[in-house]
């Protein structure tokens, strides 16, 4: 887990959509989601949107994660609202 697991994750398995790399779009997806009790990731949204299919591709990604550690309060599991920042950038 941590934050260089996450960014390893998203940066392997999310794709760079087509129209996107055409157009030259970079910038940052923000996602919000919610971690359950049991560690699932539940209720994917778009926070901040760069469009151009890179939203989508971003929430494709979201929703391909394995569990996470849930949040615990006082040891017991707890339901907790993430951020995501996802970054689109062009190699050159």
């Amino acid at each position: 887990g941590g934050d260089r697991a996450l960014t390893s994750f998203m940066h392997f398995y999310t794709e760079y959509p087509f129209e996107a790399r055409e157009r030259e779009v970079e910038g940052e997806v923000v996602l919000a989601f919610v971690v359950d009790e049991t560690g699932e990731v539940t209720q994917p949204q778009i926070a901040r949107s760069l469009g151009h299919g890179c939203d989508e591709a971003a929430l494709r990604t979201i929703k391909g994660m394995p569990r996470w550690q849930p949040a615990r309060v006082q040891g017991i599991p707890v339901r907790s609202t993430q951020y995501v920042k996802v970054r689109f950038q062009l190699e050159r």
